[in-house]
């Protein structure tokens, strides 16, 4: 069986470690309180295990890095526990623990290891799976003292000692665990007749209004006396139920005594009143559904729905006696009067569930979190993704501060979404040859780091609506290989990126209600080769974007890949201590932009500004106008100053220079006007536009 190890309680960093593990020793410890501060020490170097493997196996449970795999179970017993006990426990004639281990209060664990590890990622079901296996093996009769953290996925057991290996037990087989499995998916966990009351706060309520009467202990399935019934008789007459008591003797009033009958109103009242605020203070209300938390999710549901779930969680949707709305109607009502929201939407890496966005009060539904880094600092446990960094930007001439772009754009992005406060910062264009791994890094290096990309060239096109995967996910990518054989379509694309980038907006349309827009802080990372074909796709740099951009080039470095697989499932593993690195690494000086709001310098490849400008139609547009201005002073020997409106312009164009109508064929005056303002600072000529009776007039300086 593998086991997955932790150095101490404070460590993210998880390995998988053969049962039973390696020993370690501990050092002398006094007290309880001695122990405790040891395991927690992030200095601490021990094992701390635990039968469960998480979506990465590399790094701990937690909320970020869920449960996947149970390679066994471990029963922890807080209680003084002897050899003889721990005899008796391996002797079960049910299938009885592997190993046996002792701790360090005196107590003891017991482990039992399956056939073969079982697929377990769903959380709810998961609880209700390990209910149900410590039940059919009586953890909780084997040994005094069990522990209810042992049913925790996120549970790690320090390594203990004395392993002593049971040599009559067998694994559990494959079989019995998918039984155990089927039972706890189809179990019903909560009723449909009447309100679901805890039966520990029903046992107290019967100890403490019929002190002694009932014996034993007060769990659903266990028979005893009528206590409520004052006759003096103490024999068996009824078993507890999940709603009130199922009596078998005809001293009862009826076969069946729900809760307020045995224990009055004003105790089922309380109850109702406790969850009713329950279900109130766990939903919201958006105008149209009804955003119920379920397993660290949110989902929307309609009032029907949300009806049938309150039936189905014990709340009835059925009036009594005068009342005009039943209680699960009551709880609705409550959330539309308590619980309002304008919408919901995924924001992206936001901490907080409630989030007040340009006046509209809004329900974060995000879920993504961006990757956990290693808790060391150690580049030797990360080489390939080192040595592709660190070499990959590497120009002819040996310079590599585009590197420090890079490295530095990377760091504010991954550590401000860690913080659950993303950062703005610029579109990143990484450019190079095929095969050098563009796409490579911007899935399964920048994107797995912030929780996943999506491919986003048919969204940006309009061709695929937003969705809730897009509106939550970080990394926008797009590849330039689906506009290889289209040049035209290409530089539309590149139209369309610059307006996103200009405006990053993303539109969300859940279902059963309008569209809702608010502003994306998420990154687009375009990859492109370097042939003349594939860089039509990027966008002008114009005075609007170009401080919003980042063009960085790939060198001559070729890296050596695996197999996709292999090569996937490697950086994988080294990326939790890349992370580590770069959390701590020291942007260069001439990199930091203090008063930008995007923290870093702007850099733009020489190469890849010329390609793009080769595509711009405003740089058409200037050489047109440059014929223009030419022709005009020769014919007015040298006017210095022309005012003129975008309509005056277009005709001049067209018909005062040799074959205009052909080159201003795809404009209109309101296209022309729109690009003459992105030349504004760009092109010395056009000085200002003056709005004069709502019309725009342009100034050029002829001479």
């Amino acid at each position: 069986m593998i086991l997955h190890k932790i150095n101490n309680l404070a460590s993210q960093t998880a390995e998988p470690i053969p049962c039973p593990p390696e020993p370690s020793s501990r050092p002398t410890l006094n007290s309880k309180e001695e122990f405790r501060a040891w395991c927690s020490n992030n200095k601490t170097t021990h094992c701390f295990y635990s039968a469960w493997e998480g979506v990465n196996r590399d790094l701990r449970i937690s909320r970020s890095n869920p449960a996947k795999m149970l390679h066994g179970f471990v029963a922890d017993y807080d209680a003084d526990i002897n050899d003889d006990m721990i005899k008796e426990a391996f002797a079960s004639e049910l299938f009885a623990p592997t190993w046996a281990t002792k701790t360090f209060s005196g107590g003891a664990r017991l482990i039992w290891e399956f056939e073969e590890p079982l697929l377990l990622d769903n959380h709810k079901l998961a609880e209700r799976f390990l209910k149900t296996m410590a039940k059919e093996l009586k953890v909780k009769e084997l040994l005094p003292g069990f522990d209810e953290s042992s049913l925790k996925d996120s549970q790690y057991f320090e390594l203990g000692t004395d392993w002593e290996r049971n040599a009559a037990s067998n694994p559990i087989p494959t079989d019995l665990v998918g039984i155990w499995t089927l039972d706890s998916a189809t179990e019903k966990i909560f009723g449909n007749e009447t309100l679901v009351i805890p039966i520990e706060e029903v046992a107290n309520e019967v100890e403490k209004l019929f002190p002694g009467r009932w014996k034993g202990k007060f769990e659903v399935g266990c028979r005893g006396p009528l206590f409520w019934v004052d006759d003096g008789i103490d024999r068996i007459g009824c078993q507890v139920g999940d709603f009130g008591m199922i009596c078998y003797s005809s001293r009862a009033e009826a076969s069946f005594m729900p809760w307020d009958k045995v224990l009055g109103k004003a105790f089922v009242q309380k109850w109702e009143v406790q969850a009713v605020k329950g279900f109130v203070d766990s939903m919201w209300y958006d105008g149209k559904l009804y955003w119920w938390h379920v397993d660290e999710d949110w989902v929307g549901r309609t009032k029907d729905d949300s009806l049938m779930h309150l039936r189905n969680f014990g709340v009835p949707n059925k009036t009594s006696g005068k009342e005009v709305i039943s209680r699960a109607e009551k709880v609705l009502c409550a959330v539309q009067d308590a619980r309002k929201i304008d919408f919901a939407a995924p924001l992206l890496f936001e901490k907080d569930e409630i989030v007040n966005l340009n006046g509209d009060k809004v329900l974060n539904i995000g879920r993504r979190e961006a990757m956990q880094e290693a808790d060391v600092v150690d580049v030797t446990m990360f080489p390939w993704i080192y040595d592709f960094i660190t070499n990959i930007f590497v120009q002819p001439d040996g310079s590599n501060n585009q590197m420090d772009y890079f490295l530095a754009w990377f760091q504010r992005l991954w550590v401000s979404a860690r913080n659950h406060h993303l950062a703005q910062g610029q579109m990143l264009v990484l450019a190079g040859d095929a095969g050098q791994g563009k796409t490579f890094m911007s899935r399964c290096i920048i994107g797995a780091a912030l929780g996943g990309s999506v491919d986003a060239s048919d969204i940006l096109q309009g061709k695929t609506n937003f969705n809730k995967q897009a509106a939550e996910t970080c990394i926008w990518r797009i590849d330039d290989a689906a506009y290889a054989s289209n040049r035209n379509e290409a530089v539309r694309f590149g139209e369309t990126l610059k307006r996103h980038v200009a405006n990053p907006v993303a539109t969300y349309h859940p279902k059963f209600r309008d569209a809702v827009e608010f502003p994306w802080k998420g990154r687009i990372v375009l990859t492109c080769n370097t042939d003349p074909q594939s860089l039509a796709i990027l966008p002008s740099l114009n005075n609007t974007i170009a401080d919003k951009i980042l063009m960085l080039k790939f060198g001559g470095y070729m890296p050596t890949f695996q197999s996709n697989h292999l090569q996937e499932a490697n950086v994988a593993k080294e990326l939790p201590y890349f992370l580590a690195w770069l959390k701590q690494w020291q942007a260069p000086a001439y990199v930091i932009a203090g008063n930008s709001r995007f923290g870093i310098q702007g850099f733009h490849h020489q190469e890849l500004v010329d390609a793009s400008r080769e595509s711009d139609s405003a740089t058409s547009l200037k050489e047109v106008l440059q014929l223009w201005i030419e022709g005009e002073v020769e014919v007015m020997k040298c006017d210095p100053i022309v005012e003129i409106t975008s309509t005056e312009l277009l005709g001049k164009l067209r018909s005062n220079i040799p074959g205009g109508a052909d080159l201003m064929r795809q404009y209109t005056p309101t296209r022309l006007g729109r690009e003459l303002r992105t030349l504004l600072g760009v092109y010395s000529p056009l000085k200002t536009v003056r709005i004069k009776d709502g019309i725009s007039r342009y100034r050029f300086e002829m001479c």
